[in-house]
């Protein structure tokens, strides 16, 4: 009997000291409370140019867009509708991050950067990252992420026959240029 009653006040304590930390403490964010991601540019696509030079020539391959919160641009031209054993596959996605509790956006988009674990490219006026890997004679697969304050940008581009430096030099251009139309 004892000890039920101790148990019961010591229970009763217990919810007492909870309820009077929580007062304390305060109450969480709720989704109204939060800062939403920054729009981006609804033509962003259409933005970044005339991307034809990474397709094979006499192809018609233009940027597609899809999504709202993360812009997606794709194109592809495919092996079988070409005269030659040529193809690629372009794809660029921009995301504005918001901001989290306890961090800013910009924060938020460092660690989605930085989760990459690729190679760093130094002397770029971002900080951007790159993963390459051969797939064969002349046939690549880059990978590129870039961050400025709140914007990420991920270009993914497969092609043969190509080469690679050139290639390089050419897909950091699209990622800054995609940084940059989504200011």
């Amino acid at each position: 009997m004892r000890l039920g009653r101790g148990l019961a006040i010591g229970a009763g304590v217990t919810v007492l000291a909870g309820f009077g930390l929580g007062l304390a403490v305060g109450s969480s964010a709720d989704s109204t409370q939060l800062p939403t991601a920054r729009k981006l540019p609804a033509d962003l696509c259409k933005r970044l140019g005339d991307v034809s030079a990474f397709f094979p020539i006499g192809s018609d391959a233009t940027l597609a867009q899809t999504g709202a919160a993360d812009i997606r641009c794709r194109a592809s031209v495919d092996e079988r509708s070409q005269k030659s054993y040529t193809g690629a596959q372009l794809g660029i996605t921009v995301t504005s991050h918001a901001a989290k509790v306890g961090s800013t956006a910009a924060q938020v988009a460092r660690r989605a950067f930085d989760s990459r674990p690729w190679v760093v490219v130094e002397g770029r006026p971002y900080p951007t990252k790159i993963q390459r890997s051969e797939n064969g004679e002349e046939q690549w697969a880059f990978k590129v992420i870039t961050v400025r304050a709140d914007t990420v940008v991920e270009v993914e581009y497969t092609a043969h026959p190509i080469r690679r430096e050139t290639t390089e030099a050419a897909l950091l251009i699209l990622a800054d240029r995609a940084v940059w139309e989504a200011k």
